[in-house]
């Protein structure tokens, strides 16, 4: 189950920033070390990161930034964004994007 939705679906030339941000879940202090950040077809999980993703990153502060392009017409994929902080604290959040023409 997606934890947030592209406010409308994305058409294939598109490219839509993305982010969240995940520094009210992190402790005072405490920074992002590591990001991990895929893209796979809502109903046959085949990865599509190569093809859809471009430029993932996060800041020290928590906030995690990825360009989402592409995507076949008339499927729905999920982002799972997460990262892992200098504490080994883990945060993922799941995104569902819609591609219509």
């Amino acid at each position: 189950m997606p934890d947030f939705r592209l406010s409308r679906p994305k058409r294939p030339a598109e490219r839509f920033r993305v982010s969240i941000n995940f520094a009210p879940e992190m402790e005072a202090g405490d920074t992002a070390a590591e990001q991990a950040m895929t893209i796979k077809d809502a109903e046959t999980g085949v990865d599509a990161s190569v093809a859809m993703l471009s430029g993932p990153t996060v800041t020290p502060g928590g906030l995690a930034k990825v360009t989402v392009r592409a995507g076949d017409v008339d499927k729905d994929y999920l982002l799972t964004m997460q990262i892992t902080t200098a504490q080994l604290d883990i945060f993922v959040g799941v995104y569902e994007i819609s591609v219509r023409s």
